[in-house]
């Protein structure tokens, strides 16, 4: 067993329940804890960077997450899942003098790419991992959901602007961890609840406005009863019209209301035996975090649907899997990086499609079965080859481990280990990841000043070039997004969608958790 973390020098232990899911697998014990586990695993994924670029193969331009200039060959859709190309002409012969993360290297640099990760969704091309949707734009992790904007983690919704963590909802705006819930507007953990306003931590409430843990109610203001009229009164002296009020509602509400009343020490609902935090319908879930209906996991981050998932990341309808990142209705998936659309038995692949299967060290596959490095082998073959791999891959100290980051397909601050384990560009370079420099073309001035109130904000702006008042980055509106200000008379945001998701991260709590007394400690 490794005593201490090889990164972060934490000392490792492990539970008995922790070494069985190991044997399960036939891995050995993990050398990173859980939290340099989750760093290594998120840089492999790009959820918010989109770039033009040709297509490799129809050299039309196309939207991609994979940005110009790399050594990558990338497809767009059209392409990758026409019959114009075979992900087993780039097959390669396993070499067992050479370690086998070499020459995964290789072939990543010469399999096409799918250039974005946009399945079974229409109108839908401007996002990421974003599955059985339509009308979805400038998002990420979406499934099974309509009309979704500038949104993370929604799932079965129809109608979301600008929400993190929203299921089963309707017309939700700037709402976080909100679930069967409808007309919410700047709300945070709500539930069956509808027409809230500035509320949190809400479940079957109705008509409310900065209301704090309550339970069943309608009709309050500020956490006080009104009536019907007198709460129709209230709300009109409250306007989200202008930039200038709608900031100094939000001081107001959380700065100087929020804070001051008690709040859940986490949030796990209908849940048993679970350990972590916004876990909701689940069993036997530990050290996790955003997990719903899921039956049995550890260590893992945005679980949907799932059972059996041990250090894993962002997977939805998944089952047994181990140490493998981007994940939607696969199984048996291990030590992979995105594994879509009913593919089940693989082990050390990338972007694997369509029910692919029984396959090791493969990238790019389309509904294929028996492969090693994209070469095909019969059933007897794969397997006597794979276990001679392993072998092999323990002699050198690889197998058991995930990829290194040297192989991811981006840079690292162009993924979600940025936002959660922030490192500079010489950190980076130590970690072993590749680092992306600011591009300034997307830094150019602003062409249109955004007025306070709503109502002065003229068509132009549609045309315009935007700034970000956070990090200066140029950003756009689209028609329907205005209309949407216009007709809720809300303020038009001077921040771009990026740094209004971090501002949604800055309500959340960590992934963290801590040991602490109350007020009363029970000895």
């Amino acid at each position: 067993m490794f005593n201490k973390c090889e990164n972060c020098q934490t000392e490792l232990e492990y539970t008995p329940e922790e070494l069985a899911v190991f044997r399960r697998h036939s891995v050995p014990e993990s050398k990173l804890c859980a939290d340099c586990a989750h760093q290594r695993r998120l840089s492999f994924r790009n959820e918010w960077n989109l770039y033009k670029r040709d297509c490799d193969l129809c050299k039309k331009s196309i939207v991609t997450l994979y940005r110009p200039g790399t050594d990558l060959v990338v497809y767009c859709p059209d392409c990758f899942w026409g019959d114009r190309w075979n992900p087993l002409d780039f097959g390669q012969e396993i070499d067992f003098e050479r370690p086998f993360f070499e020459q995964f290297a290789e072939l990543s640099r010469k399999v096409p790419l799918l250039s974005s990760t946009v399945i079974n969704s229409s109108n839908s091309e401007y996002n990421s991992f974003c599955v059985d949707s339509r009308n979805v734009y400038r998002s990420a992790r979406i499934g099974d959901s309509e009309d979704v904007f500038y949104s993370y983690l929604v799932l079965h919704t129809e109608r979301a602007m600008d929400c993190y963590n929203v299921s089963g909802s309707q017309d939700m705006y700037e709402c976080l961890d909100c679930f069967n819930s409808n007309h919410c507007y700047f709300s945070q953990l709500c539930r069956n609840s509808s027409n809230l306003r500035f509320c949190y931590d809400m479940i079957g409430c109705h008509d409310c406005f900065g209301s704090v843990g309550l339970r069943n109610v309608r009709y309050y203001f500020f956490n006080e009863k009104c009536s019907k009229e007198q709460y129709e009164e209230k709300l009109k002296q409250y306007s989200f019209a202008s930039q200038k009020n709608l900031a100094a509602l939000y001081q107001q509400f959380y700065r100087n209301f929020v804070v001051k009343l008690p709040i859940r020490n986490d949030v796990i609902i209908n849940s048993e035996a679970c350990s972590g935090n916004y876990i909701q319908e689940s069993k036997d879930v530990h050290y996790s975090f955003d997990v719903e209906k899921t039956d049995t996991g550890r260590d893992s981050w945005g679980v949907e649907y799932s059972k059996d998932v041990y250090r894993c990341d962002f997977v939805y309808y998944a089952e047994n899997c181990y140490e493998n990142i981007s994940n939607s209705k696969s199984h048996n998936i291990v030590l992979s990086f995105c594994a879509l659309n009913g593919c089940y038995d693989l082990t050390y692949c990338m972007l694997a499609f369509n029910n692919s299967h029984d396959s090791f060290g493969c990238l790019s596959l389309k509904h294929n079965q028996y492969c090693i490095l994209n070469k095909q082998y019969s059933e007897k073959e794969y397997k006597d080859l794979v276990e001679k791999l392993v072998n092999h891959m323990k002699k050198t100290g690889e197998w058991g481990q995930f990829f290194p980051p040297a192989l991811s397909l981006f840079a690292y601050n162009e993924t979600p280990s940025q936002e959660y384990f922030p490192l500079s560009r010489a950190e980076v370079a130590h970690f072993g990841a590749a680092w992306k420099e600011d591009d300034q073309k997307e830094y150019l001035p602003q062409t249109y000043l955004v007025p306070d109130f709503v109502d002065e904000v003229e068509d132009d702006i549609l045309s315009a070039i935007l700034a970000c008042s956070d990090c200066s980055k140029n950003y756009r509106l689209i028609e329907r997004e205005l209309d949407f200000y216009r007709s809720n008379q809300i303020s038009v945001p001077t921040k771009c969608p990026y740094c209004r998701h971090l501002d949604r991260l800055k309500l959340r709590n960590p992934k963290k958790l801590w040991s602490r007394y109350g007020k009363y400690p029970v000895f």
